[in-house]
């Protein structure tokens, strides 16, 4: 009887250390932020550790990245259509959590009020 319950004992402490470390390895994915835009408009600006691969390119690129299907990934570059395409061509490589975000110019501007809110309320506090 003691052996069966120092085996189900156990079993559940390592089934618990499993899950902690399956939601700790969760957590620590990688958020992926993709313009699609052509080198020249990449080097003209773009979003703070974003890594430029050109649309036409993704298919082939991609995997340098990350071959992990389930990566976040999001895509932009200038007016979301070729964002779009991109997407398009990762979910039909089995990706499953692309997003098309659109427009470069309204994500800068988005990030940068942000930026600005942070500071008024850290202002704030003091």
């Amino acid at each position: 009887m003691k052996k069966i319950f120092y085996i189900a004992l156990l079993s559940l402490l390592l089934f618990g250390v499993t899950m902690a470390e399956k939601k700790k390895d969760e957590k620590k994915k990688k958020v992926y932020w993709i313009d699609v835009r052509a080198e020249n408009e990449f080097e003209d600006g773009h979003i703070k550790g974003a890594i430029n691969i050109d649309y036409n390119m993704i298919r082939y690129k991609i995997k340098k990245v990350t071959k992990d299907k389930e990566a976040e990934i999001h895509l932009y570059c200038k007016t979301g259509y070729r964002a779009g395409k991109a997407l398009k061509t990762l979910k039909a490589m089995g990706y499953t959590k692309g997003v098309n975000e659109g427009k470069y110019a309204e994500i800068k501007a988005k990030l940068k009020k942000e930026a600005e809110d942070k500071k008024k309320k850290k202002d704030k506090k003091k």
